[in-house]
């Protein structure tokens, strides 16, 4: 990005965790198996219910030495770094210095939470305590 230069910058690879809350789980849709049951009967509707893993991503964790005043650095924009495109998660900004920190994410692999949905349905509906 132009008018910005990188002072430091780390990348980690860690996993992806997706909660999902037992709305979405219990939601129905055709192709989902059917759920005679409550697998949460305690948990309310916006309460999380599961934690999954559903890819890689990489963290960019840097500090940016901005050149030109009028470049804006905040959440949803794009960062190159070594060859990916960080969208960046969150930023904090030391005007006296034009200095940002910031936290970015890449994914390394394609998420696709309704694809684990489907399967932890199918899960669910093959052991309904009630057959």
């Amino acid at each position: 990005m132009e008018g910005i230069s990188i002072l430091e910058a780390k990348t980690e690879e860690r996993p992806y965790f997706y909660e999902f809350p037992k709305y979405m789980i219990m939601g129905d849709h055709p192709t989902w198996a059917i759920l005679t049951y409550d697998p949460y009967p305690n948990a309310g509707m916006n309460d999380v219910v599961r934690r999954e893993i559903l890819g890689r991503e990489l963290v960019l964790t840097a500090k940016l030495k901005l050149e030109n005043r009028a470049v804006d650095i905040h959440p949803g924009i794009a960062l190159e770094y070594q060859g990916h495109e960080f969208t960046v998660k969150e930023s904090v900004e030391h005007l006296q210095d034009d200095i940002v920190e910031v936290i970015g994410s890449h994914f390394l692999s394609l998420i696709e939470p309704v694809e684990a949905i489907a399967k932890l349905r199918e899960i669910l509906a093959a052991s309904n305590p009630k057959l």
